[in-house]
């Protein structure tokens, strides 16, 4: 299934949404929290009964004992309400924020780990981001906050202030029509114009995470080109667009304030025109007590109203949010199973290593084309494979086909005589060793990262690493920091105790960073190798494991190749042919299909494509090599014109010292003459200048004086003879 962008897809409705999310919750997790909402709304109403029933009640014989009932009521029941919250926060944040928290967080990262391989390939970081925030923060956090808790709350008061005022003012009921439409238009108004402004808040988000990438990635080339300059317009821009959107939002809820404020005002004058209809039309007017009462639970339940509203653009975001994620959930295709418990191999299989292809087909995506098609060959046990072919002729996919990291459309992939399409992937997986071209090493000790599950023991995981030559890697102590506090017992200098601190390791401690930054990508293959060695599965995949290695490394991967791995049967993609001339035989792919596969004498004997690959990769080598030999001389000559020219002016310099030894003390007199050019030099070492006397002939002397600040007098007279170049011919 194609990954589509997440407005493409079909999106759950916010009743489903919810339902869904109190299923994943736990319905009683929820009803628990429910019961609490309803026993304090039905707690608050008891208490302001009471209170509108002591306001209302004008008889002074029971005015004081009503007042103590009503004193000593709303005390106990402020005080349970007070301990109910506290019941209620404890079990929504550390019962049901945190467990739903660690379920969400399961339930993503599970869904990235089993996800289609073509499908997680197309799908952007910042997506995979964002699902990891909604379930920390929209999802776990939000909706138990605001929409179970305080949106419920709201709610149930309304409903509560609503029953007060009707029971108080029967004819309030009137205006409460009237009321809930106003405040309904103006929800629906408000909703919908938050809900689109933050749509158009998320989209800027991520315009923006995108140019962060883009900006944090390609830094060093962006300056190269100079291009920085439309990046920082394009920054420029979208900040501005966020402004827009605050101001538009803070207008929005300038709006909300002032509908509330006129809504207020209509209640107070609703309540006032009350109390002077039954004044002067009922028998039995409205008290002051009565008319401050009444006021109070109509404000109160407008206040609720409004709280509702102005909660519920913020509700809807959350489910909105929730909706996006259940999309997530249910709209991308995973893998299968990765354990059959019906069809598992036997614990020794494969036991021979043989693969057969038959009329196998495969497409990365259903939109594309097929990059294998009606594939069919033969490996036998033992046997080393040679796999070559132009870029796109569907090497590196026979890797997929084999791990299964792309499904099959037609034929069968056989191992041993087992269809891999019948086990489970982890069963395959497992039995397969593969050298990527860019290796994976993990954070950690290297003896971790070549034997994970401490299957083997160090006498083992030494025997593969000195047959892959890295024992020499191990010596050079490296180092972590580790935030293990140290104690009075580690040494006898406990200056640092409480501290974390730097441990060095060496041997099968060796630290390595993330990624195996602190290792070279030799020294990363080699690795790998040894952790495919220590495995010692029968099939071994190299996928132009050898491309961008130093021949050294070449060579000794290689060796270890023929040496330990004689037994296995090996698949080697190879980007540079050289490494697969010792194959057993030659797999030669072309557009998704076996074009030749023979031995490599048999192949080179006649007129074949690998025949026509070996002379097109000579004539490369031979263009590169030519190349290589055209910047060699090209730098060699930027390097000695600045050493010909510093020569040739050393040796004037030179020539310059030597004449300005022959004069050792300060002298009016020349310490050299050239008559046949009229120059004469006057100066010492000890003076800061040369004076030059310059007299051609049958004419007046011309003294020039040159500086000497480099090298003394001496430097000035080889600054003027490299000049004039007059003294090479005294």
């Amino acid at each position: 299934m194609y990954a589509k962008p997440l407005e493409y897809r079909k999106i759950a409705s916010t009743w489903s949404a919810i339902r869904l999310f109190a299923a994943f919750s736990g319905y009683g997790t929820v009803a628990i929290v429910m019961a609490i909402q309803l026993t304090q709304t039905y707690a608050l109403y008891y208490t302001e009964s009471l209170q509108t029933k002591l306001m209302t009640d004008g008889d002074p014989a029971t005015m004081v004992q009503s007042l103590k009932y009503y004193l000593v009521v709303n005390a106990l029941v402020t005080i349970g309400r007070h301990q109910i919250n506290l019941f209620e926060t404890w079990i929504r944040e550390t019962v049901w924020t945190a467990t739903l928290m660690a379920k969400m967080r399961k339930q993503v990262l599970d869904l990235i780990l089993s996800m289609h391989l073509p499908i997680l390939e197309s799908l952007p970081s910042s997506a995979m981001h964002n699902l990891f925030h909604q379930s920390r923060w929209a999802l776990a956090d939000n909706i138990p906050r605001f929409v179970c808790h305080t949106m419920l709350h709201h709610v149930l008061s309304a409903v509560s202030a609503t029953a007060q005022v009707v029971k108080s003012s029967p004819g309030l009921i009137l205006l409460c029509g009237p009321l809930v439409a106003l405040v309904y238009a103006i929800e629906r108004w408000h909703g919908d114009t938050t809900t689109k402004f933050n749509r158009l808040f998320r989209e800027l988000d991520r315009s923006q995470q995108h140019l962060k990438h883009i900006l944090a990635r390609n830094r060093e080339l962006l300056r190269v080109h100079g291009v920085t300059g439309i990046y920082l317009d394009k920054a420029d821009r979208l900040n501005f667009m966020g402004l827009n959107y605050g101001l538009c939002i803070s207008a929005i809820k300038g709006f909300l304030y002032l509908a509330t404020a006129l809504c207020t005002e209509l209640i107070k004058t609703a309540v006032l025109a009350l109390s002077l209809w039954q004044q002067f039309y009922v028998s039995t007017p409205m008290s002051p007590g009565e008319l401050d009462a009444l006021t109070g639970l109509a404000l109160g339940f407008f206040n609720r109203t409004y709280a509702v509203v102005a909660l519920k653009s913020l509700s809807d975001d959350n489910i909105g949010e929730l909706s996006q994620y259940i999309a997530y959930m249910d709209g991308y295709q995973r893998e299968q199973p990765r354990v059959i418990e019906g069809s598992r191999p036997l614990p020794a299989w494969p036991e021979t290593g043989k693969i057969e292809f038959h009329r196998y087909s495969m497409r990365y995506r259903s939109d594309l084309d097929p990059t294998i098609n009606d594939l069919s060959f033969v490996v036998r046990s033992k046997e080393k494979i040679g796999v070559v072919g132009r870029t796109g002729a569907g090497k590196s996919s026979l890797t997929y086909a084999l791990m299964r990291l792309v499904e099959a459309d037609s034929g069968s992939v056989t191992i041993d005589g087992t269809d891999i399409s019948t086990i489970g992937l982890h069963d395959l997986r497992s039995r397969i060793s593969i050298i990527p071209q860019d290796p994976s090493l993990f954070v950690g000790t290297i003896r971790d990262n070549l034997d994970p599950t401490h299957e083997y023991t160090d006498d083992d995981v030494w025997a593969a690493i000195n047959a892959c030559q890295i024992a020499d890697l191990l010596d050079k102590p490296t180092g972590k920091y580790t935030e293990k506090p140290v104690t009075a017992d580690d040494d006898d200098d406990n200056d640092d105790e409480g501290k974390g601190r730097w441990v060095e390791g060496t041997g099968l401690d060796k630290w390595i960073e993330y990624g195996g930054s602190n290792f070279s990508v030799g020294q990363r293959q080699l690795v790998s190798l040894c952790r495919a060695l220590l495995w010692r599965r029968k099939i071994l995949v190299l996928d132009e494991a050898t491309a961008n290695i130093d021949s050294e490394t070449d060579r000794i991967m290689q060796s270890v190749i023929r040496q330990e791995f004689k037994d296995c049967t090996v698949l080697t993609i190879a980007h540079r042919l050289n490494t697969i001339m010792d194959s057993d035989r030659i797999l030669v792919m072309d557009e998704g299909k076996v074009a030749e596969f023979d031995t490599p004498a048999n192949l080179l004997a006649r007129d074949s494509h690998f025949s026509k690959l070996i002379e097109s990769m000579n004539l490369m080598e031979l263009l590169v090599t030519l190349g290589v030999i055209a910047s060699l001389i090209q730098h060699v000559l930027n390097e000695l014109l600045p050493m010909l020219r510093a020569y040739e002016e050393g040796q004037t310099k030179l020539h310059a010292k030597k004449l300005w030894s022959k004069f050792s003390a300060p002298s009016r007199k020349p310490f050299y003459k050239c008559k046949g050019k009229g120059l004469a030099f006057y100066g010492s070492l000890d003076t800061d200048a040369v004076s030059i006397s310059i007299t051609p002939k049958n004419k007046k002397p011309k003294v020039t004086t040159v500086s000497a600040v480099d090298g003394g007098a001496a430097g000035g007279v080889a600054r003027y003879v490299a000049g004039k170049r007059r003294i090479a011919n005294c």
